[in-house]
């Protein structure tokens, strides 16, 4: 009997993900697959028609990235820490006189454009292929609000150039705040996740039940029961399975 298998899938950003790739494998005839968002893994049972390797390769073609190994948040981190940097900046024009040089709409696309294809590489993919499989994502959302502001704010500079209405049609902060924003809470939730992941294994890996087996005599005709003899067992569960080792033995009790 086939023993369920574990894959680590990075590019869910939410549990509309998870189901659009569980309802991706039902379409293709597999459905031997358990998506689990919040551990960013699938537990899969192979098959004849459907072994490891198909079902890596088939995540792939629909944009996500799946390895047996566990991925870290390192490249996560490097992308909001950039976005951090630009957005800050960006953010500050709003508290600073008309006069500084970040009210100018060159500064803030400069510093709004790296922050914007980091969220068009982060989301995009997977906006694009939640849209191909038929299964909207949250991703589908940040794309549409992050773009729609940073084409207005474009399309305002062309239209209103050396007009007083100029900076009433920017919005580049908006864009790149909220991608950084976002990326803020992905990488707390992975974070989140990992640790919780952790302390339950470390939990597992040490649980030691020590637990009283009672073997007892039942007399229903006379309605007695015989006092039992008490067998004092350490058990030891692992994974599914449980070990059981004699203690010692105890005389039964009043």
């Amino acid at each position: 009997m086939n023993e369920k298998k574990i894959i680590n899938i990075s590019g869910m950003s939410c549990t509309n993900c998870a189901q659009g790739i569980k309802n991706h494998f039902n379409e293709k005839g597999y459905d031997e697959i358990e998506i689990n968002f919040s551990s960013n893994q699938a537990y899969i049972l192979e098959n004849q028609k459907w072994n490891l390797s198909k079902i890596i390769n088939e995540l792939k073609k629909i944009g996500y990235t799946a390895s047996i190994s566990k991925e870290t948040n390192y490249k996560l981190e490097k992308k909001f820490l950039i976005s951090l940097i630009f957005t800050i900046p960006l953010f500050l024009h709003m508290f600073v006189n008309n006069d500084s040089f970040l009210h100018n709409p060159f500064v803030q696309i400069s510093l709004c454009l790296p922050v914007f294809i980091i969220g068009l590489n982060h989301f995009g993919k997977s906006a694009w292929n939640s849209l191909k499989i038929g299964n909207t994502n949250m991703d589908v959302l940040i794309i549409i609000g992050t773009s729609a502001a940073f084409i207005y704010s474009v399309s305002g500079i062309y239209l209103h150039w050396n007009s007083e209405q100029l900076f009433d049609y920017l919005f580049f902060e908006t864009t790149a705040t909220i991608i950084t924003l976002v990326l803020l809470g992905n990488l707390l939730e992975k974070q989140s996740v990992n640790k919780t992941t952790s302390a339950i294994k470390e939990l597992n890996s040490i649980q030691k039940v020590d637990t009283i087996i009672i073997k007892q005599l039942h007399d229903l005709s006379k309605g007695k029961i015989n006092l039992p003899k008490e067998t004092e067992l350490e058990t030891i569960a692992v994974a599914k399975k449980t070990f059981v080792r004699k203690k010692k033995n105890n005389k039964h009790r009043n």
